[in-house]
Formats: structure tokens, C-alpha cells, sequence
């Protein structure tokens, strides 16, 4: 190449010259963009496609939503989650034969804490369910509570038969020194009791455990009943209880005077003569009745009433045992339809088993253990919070069917056919202590079909000391 033309060596020697006194260019150093996580980025391009770019509004909420990204809620334990799928599993594939819905919701600090038995939060919900056998059935029971301490009491009591069969020559040596103590005058049983709960309570105070409640809601309906064995007995015991504190023996005087007198009336009309009986006392332990009325076409309509209305007065007391044949829930009221069975598997009537229907108002209420001060404790806890310790059956009433003693007469014009009658004040059934009753009623079944709802809110005391 040649360089003929002036102008162009001109220009050489001036870039030449100027380059002299100019700086090297720097090198350029770029910061790499921060990394977003995909889930920002996709909801970032969905906001930017629906609205306009460049909006001050979208670009805040982003900020706002990276900023909450780096303070995210931790997860629940581990453990919390294995707990929870053990005890469905077993409610549902061990225990309970059928069942709507059961959920399980444990959470806990920690893993360690969990294994401490501090948990935050426990709630366990069932609906609809039948344990296996029939042993229990119920329509919904909630079981919740926060802030609950176990301490190490769920990891010990799966071992306590082991541990009771290892120390087993100390148990029996300490419960055969006891007695010879107690024997001999210098231990009273009432203080053994109270050094076993003291003990009780430095050991489940040693394990971490400490006072806690647990809150609970229970319903049943009339299907529940008849399917469950446990509820079946618990109210054949209560229908029990209630014929045994009841006024039958003085309803039972009443029903045979107006037996005897509807008898002679029978007797003086028809002119029939009176034949011997082979019953000569009255259950109630009232006048002897040597003499019943021969039949006749008169009262041979009436003697299928009438033998059930005089069973009923007369032979309840000598019920040997109660068959508990239904239970329904009706306008507040506990309905139980029973039959009493007789001595000797006969009646007066000549039947082995005695029908009738007792009804009583379900109530919480509270019963003392005749300590004053803890009378005085438990009226200014009820005062204060309403807290009762017992389920109520108040106010019981026998059904009595008035046909056969107002047929054909002007009082079978004024009185009803059937009438409830009082049966005595009632029975309380103590649930132990530390158990508290908010509520205990029946809701619906006004329709008198016994479709009601037998509903029992409450709570349960841990690990309480008691309080001397």
C-alpha cells in the first residue's frame, strides 16, 4: 500500500500524536441480576400481562411479595405430621367400624418439644362414627386443646406394665407393709389415699407434666343409642337408679285403691259374686285383697289395660331386673321405653316382662362430697364461671295410661288418655373430678318423634393438684 496523497499522512500523524495523551479505555465490570425464584417470576409475568407496565401499584406489591418471601412461616414438625397419620390410622382401621370424618390436627413447637409432650394446639374431630363390636356410637365428638403439657406421660405409659413387672417384689412388698400398718393402728386408709395422690403428683410433676385442660363436645342421636352397647348400659343403669329413688311404692298403693274400689262398683252394677285370688297382699304393703271379680262380658273388653295399668302399680317394685328396649330424645326430655322382668318370670298379669316409659329433663348439675369447704368452693365456682361436676336426670315421670280406670265414666271425658305423673326428684350422675359440665341439654324433637339431639359441652382437668 502506498501512501502517495499528503492529506492522509496528515491524518496519521495526528491520530498518532493524540492518542498519546488519552487514557486506556477501563474494563467494564457487570453485577449479575439477583436470582428471583420461579414462582415470583410466573406470578410477576401474570400481573404484567393483565395490567399496563410501568404501574407503580404492581411494582409495590412485588417489592412487598419478595420481601415476604425471605420470612416464610416454618412447616410443622416432622413428627407432628407422623403423629397425626398414626392415630387416624388406627381410629380408622382398628378402632372405629365406620365413620363419615375423622381429622387430626397436632402441632408443636418443635420436634423436641413434641417428644416433651408441649403441644401448642391438639384437636381431634369425629363425625358419624361406630366403633367396632358397637361398642360405642355417637354423631359428633370434638376433642380440643392449646397449650396442653404431657410432659414424658405418653412415652412412660406404654412401658408401665413392663415397669410394674420389673419392680413387682417392691409393689407387693409396699402393699403388704401398708396393710399390716393399717392393721395394727398406725395408718389410716383415708391417709394412704391421700400419700398415693401425693406421690401420684410429684411423679407426673417430675415427667414434665403439668395442669391443663382439655375441652370436649359430645352428641348423640336416637340411632346412636341403639347402636351402642357402652350407652345401653349407662342408661339401664340410670333407669335403675331412678325406679329405686322413685315413689313407686306409693303409686303402687294409689293404683290398687282404685283397682279395689272400681272392682265393688263393678260388683254392685253387675251383681257378680267375688271369687277367691291367689294373690292375698299388695305389692305396696298396703290392705289384704283376698277376693277378685269373677269375669263377666263387662269387664272383658277392658282386661287387657287393665292388667297392664295394674302390673304397672303393683309389680314394679318386685322387678328383678330392667330391660332397656328404647331411647329417644323428645322436647328436652330423655325418654326411656323399659320393661321390668318379674320374679319367677311371671307378673301379676301372667306375663314375664312388665312395659313402661319413664321420662326425665336432662340438666348439668354439681354434687358435693359433703366437705363444707369444699361445698363453699364448688357454690362460688358455679357463681363464677357455672361450672357443673355431673349430668342431672330431674324431674322423672312415669307414663300412666288413665283408659282403664276412666272408661265410661265422666272423668274419662275430662282427663287425657295418657298422663305423666311424677316419679320421684331424680338422680345426678358424677363424671369425676376434674371434669367440668357447661352444658348438657336436647335440642329438636318437638315434633314428638324422639328425632332429637342429646348434646354434652364440657372440659377436662390434667394433671390438677388438688387443692386441700
Amino acid at each position: 500500500m502506498r501512501f502517495d496523497s499528503p492529506p492522509l499522512l496528515v491524518i496519521l500523524a495526528f491520530t498518532t500524536a493524540a492518542s498519546a495523551f488519552i487514557a486506556p479505555p477501563k474494563p467494564l465490570h457487570l453485577t449479575p441480576p439477583p436470582i428471583v425464584p420461579n414462582r415470583i417470576l410466573q406470578h410477576r409475568s401474570t400481573l404484567t400481562a393483565a395490567t399496563s407496565p410501568g404501574s407503580s401499584a404492581i411494582n409495590n406489591f412485588l417489592d412487598a411479595y419478595d420481601n415476604d418471601d425471605h420470612h416464610q412461616v416454618a412447616k410443622k414438625p416432622r413428627l407432628s405430621l407422623a403423629l397425626e397419620r398414626t392415630i387416624q390410622w388406627v381410629l380408622k382401621y382398628l378402632l372405629v367400624r365406620q365413620f363419615s370424618s375423622i381429622d387430626v390436627n397436632i402441632d408443636a413447637p418443635s420436634n423436641r418439644a413434641l417428644l416433651q409432650g408441649k403441644l401448642a394446639n391438639l384437636s381431634i374431630s369425629a363425625r358419624d362414627c361406630t366403633f367396632r363390636f358397637n361398642l360405642l356410637s355417637f354423631q359428633r365428638w370434638d376433642i380440643t386443646g392449646k397449650n396442653v403439657r404431657l410432659g414424658y406421660t405418653p412415652l412412660i405409659v406404654p412401658c408401665l406394665p413392663w415397669i410394674i413387672w420389673r419392680l413387682r417384689g417392691y409393689i407387693w412388698f409396699t402393699m403388704f407393709s401398708a396393710q399390716v400398718l393399717h392393721f395394727a393402728g398406725y395408718l389410716q386408709s383415708g391417709s394412704l389415699l391421700q400419700k398415693f395422690r401425693t406421690s401420684k403428683e410429684r411423679i407426673c410433676h417430675l415427667l414434665g407434666a403439668r395442669p391443663s385442660t382439655i375441652n370436649y363436645s359430645f352428641s348423640v342421636a336416637k340411632d346412636n343409642v341403639a347402636q351402642s352397647s357402652v350407652l345401653r348400659f349407662w342408661l339401664r343403669s340410670i333407669l335403675r337408679s331412678l325406679v329405686d329413688n322413685s315413689v313407686v311404692g306409693a303409686a303402687a298403693a294409689v293404683g290398687d285403691a282404685f283397682d279395689v274400689e272400681r272392682k265393688n262398683q263393678a260388683r254392685l252394677q253387675t251383681g257378680a259374686p267375688l271369687l277367691p285370688s291367689s294373690s292375698k297382699f299388695s305389692a305396696g304393703g298396703g290392705t289384704e285383697n283376698k277376693y277378685s271379680l269373677a269375669p263377666s262380658s263387662a269387664n272383658s273388653k277392658a282386661s287387657g289395660s287393665q292388667s297392664q295399668q295394674q302390673g304397672l302399680t303393683s309389680s314394679l317394685l318386685s322387678a328383678t331386673s330392667f330391660k332397656l328396649k328404647n331411647t329417644s330424645f323428645s322436647e328436652g326430655r330423655v325418654i326411656l321405653e323399659a320393661e321390668a322382668v318379674m320374679p319367677n318370670e311371671k307378673n301379676s298379669s301372667g306375663r314375664g316382662a312388665l312395659p313402661f316409659t319413664i321420662r326425665a329433663k336432662l340438666e348439668p348439675t354439681s354434687i358435693s362430697d359433703g366437705d363444707e369447704k369444699q361445698q363453699r368452693r364448688q357454690k362460688l365456682q358455679q357463681q363464677q364461671q357455672q361450672e357443673y361436676n355431673s349430668i342431672g336426670f330431674l324431674t322423672p315421670e312415669c307414663r300412666l295410661n288413665t283408659n282403664p280406670l276412666t272408661a265410661g265414666t265422666l272423668l274419662g271425658m275430662l282427663i287425657p288418655d295418657v298422663v305423666w305423673i311424677p316419679f320421684g326428684v331424680g338422680v345426678a350422675v358424677p363424671l369425676g373430678s376434674g371434669c367440668h359440665i357447661y352444658r348438657a341439654e336436647i335440642t329438636g324433637g318437638k315434633d314428638s318423634n324422639g328425632a332429637g339431639i342429646c348434646q354434652i359441652d364440657g372440659s377436662l382437668g390434667v394433671f390438677q393438684q388438688r387443692m386441700e
